[in-house]
């Protein structure tokens, strides 16, 4: 057996642990520690940097925390963990690569990279465009909330609409295309109401030194915002306080308001589409929506 394949074995051990158990593993190429806790699968290494880590990547959590040596002491050290329900040779891949000892003064200058460097060969835009996704909500709310105090931000618990006013509802989309203005509306519930309603479209572009969600919470609440319905929202939606994915900047370049009516949207409902068959079983569905032939007022433009 290869030492990398005796790695790997030492990796998958894991699985043997009983609830909590901490196991030093350690060979010619990887020294550091496993266990198994909370239906998760988790191994570390000792950290003795006080910067706080927290990341997210294609299923794995990074963050620091305290771990408890056979001494009883505790001692900072660097976490990897994913859900249990892992297949044990895709988590042992990538753990034996975290705790290999030629890796381990990179990861400790900069765990970020380490972790960038995993994000690339598996892809993770579908995570990237959701952070935008939200950061473009916070953002228009910003803009609803200057000029209307009663806007509270519902779109993480399960509303229809992303921002409810007393007097109106607002939808948000968010984008990184530069021309394209074409938007996809998932069942009808997210457009037309009892209350007037409106679209905001919000146009980011990635860049460094520019707008996060953290910088937008902090505007938010200097304007009167509640910090503490912020948190509540953005940990519901799986982006609690410290997580990096906060501090992934975009450039704001445009934001447009639509008013939702019959002119420019089709403000059907499940109920009507169902009228026109008799078996009535439409359950769902989705729309794409051009919005350039759609009048709009400028909300933010850079230009």
């Amino acid at each position: 057996m290869s030492i990398t394949d005796q790695s790997f074995q030492l990796i998958k051990d894991v699985k043997l642990l009983g609830e909590g158990l901490l196991k030093k593993v350690e060979n010619q190429e990887i020294e550091g520690y496993i266990k198994t806790e909370d239906g998760r699968y988790y191994i570390a290494f000792l950290y003795d940097k006080e910067e706080k880590i927290l990341d997210k990547f294609v299923g794995f959590q990074m963050e620091t925390g305290p771990l408890r040596l056979k001494s009883g002491d505790y001692k900072q050290a660097l976490y990897l963990s994913s859900s249990d329900d892992i297949q044990i040779q895709q988590f042992a891949y990538i753990a034996v690569d975290f705790l290999k000892k030629e890796n381990r003064q990179k990861i400790i200058e900069n765990p970020y990279a380490w972790s960038d460097s995993w994000r690339e060969i598996f892809g993770d835009t579908i995570t990237k465009d959701y952070n935008a996704a939200i950061l473009g909500e916070m953002i228009a709310l910003k803009f609803v909330y200057e000029q209307d105090k009663t806007a509270q931000w519902l779109g993480a618990f399960s509303s229809s609409q992303d921002i409810v006013c007393e007097k109106k509802d607002v939808e948000v989309k968010t984008t990184f295309e530069k021309k394209v203005t074409r938007i996809t509306i998932n069942s009808g519930i997210q457009l037309g109401g009892e209350k007037p309603q409106k679209l905001y479209f919000v146009r980011l572009e990635r860049k460094p030194n520019a707008l996060s969600i953290d910088s937008v919470k902090k505007e938010l609440v200097d304007l009167g915002f509640s910090e503490s319905k912020i948190e509540e929202a953005l940990e519901k939606k799986g982006l609690p306080k410290g997580i990096r994915k906060r501090t992934e900047t975009y450039d704001l370049i445009e934001v447009r308001s639509y008013n939702v009516d019959d002119d420019s949207f089709p403000l059907f409902s499940l109920a009507d589409l169902n009228e026109r068959i008799k078996s009535k079983n439409i359950i769902d569905y989705s729309l794409s929506i051009d919005l350039a032939k759609c009048p709009f007022q400028i909300v933010y433009s850079k230009k």
